[in-house]
């Protein structure tokens, strides 16, 4: 084998090794994206519900008053 023959297939692997890491690359960033959507989603179903657990309902407490 020449030498140009060798350094062709190393510049071939090198391509072949370049495309699989930016395969994975994508791959992990598109479930990365998933995982911090998920995350922020429930954090903030958390925070509403706490919110909402520390307010009285406004309709009630005006009709209560009322009948009073």
């Amino acid at each position: 084998m020449s030498f140009a023959a060798s350094i062709y297939d190393l510049d071939t692997m090198n391509s072949a090794v370049a495309k699989i890491n930016h395969v994975q690359l994508t791959s992990f960033k598109k479930i990365l994206r998933s995982v911090v959507t998920l995350v922020s989603t429930s954090t903030s179903r958390e925070i509403n519900q706490t919110q909402k657990i520390g307010k009285p309902d406004i309709g009630r407490e005006s009709n209560q008053s009322k009948n009073s």
